[in-house]
């Protein structure tokens, strides 16, 4: 089977972006992630105090990570620190597609794939196996529910938002960007503006 150029040029550009993903752990808050999510997986409950510090030890704990903190701790147990690392790639990865995909369709896919490819490589730095990479994908997969619903005007492109922002609110406090992504659009696309255009009744002369 043949591969057209346009078609190798994706396959080399989301290699090469999955290869630049590719790290060390070295993250120094990779650790605490770690251990909580053991700590969580082996008491079965969300923990609620401080276990770690040495002043505040005990003390109430808001652990708004948690879900993302048990992932990473289960994809440990499952393949050590070669499986995160592919992993987190494969989300960072999967983040630029989302991306890619929003692109005019005239940009692609060679001047939409080169301004991608500048995008990781200034990104790149901030990548790594954290929690804010998965921010990063429910963003980027957030704009592109939303494009597509400004596009078909279906409501049914909107159906899986509900069940994201449920799984992202647990996972990274990033969620905010999500309520912050709907908000915006919410005001263009209802155009709110129009609610304060009516026109005034004019008073009547006596």
């Amino acid at each position: 089977m043949k591969i057209s150029l346009r078609n190798l040029f994706l396959i080399i550009l989301f290699s090469s972006i999955f290869y630049l993903s590719l790290r060390p752990i070295i993250d120094q808050d990779f650790w605490w992630h770690l251990r909580t999510g053991q700590l969580m997986e082996q008491t079965k409950a969300i923990l609620r105090v401080d276990p770690f510090s040495w002043t505040a030890r005990g003390n109430p704990w808001i652990t708004h990570e948690w879900l993302s903190e048990l992932f990473i701790y289960q994809i440990f147990e499952l393949g050590s620190y070669q499986l995160l690392t592919i992993t987190f790639s494969l989300l960072i990865t999967a983040s630029l597609g989302f991306s890619y995909l929003r692109c005019p369709p005239e940009s692609k896919p060679y001047v939409a794939g080169f301004s991608l490819l500048l995008v990781a490589i200034a990104s790149g730095p901030l990548w790594g196996v954290r929690p804010q990479m998965i921010t990063l994908l429910f963003t980027s997969l957030f704009l592109y529910l939303l494009d597509r619903y400004r596009r078909n005007g279906q409501l049914r492109t909107l159906t899986p938002i509900p069940l994201i922002m449920l799984l992202w609110v647990n996972l990274h406090a990033g969620y905010i960007l999500g309520i912050a992504k709907l908000g915006d659009k919410l005001v263009i696309l209802l155009d709110l503006s129009a609610l304060f255009r009516a026109d005034r009744p004019t008073a009547q002369a006596a």
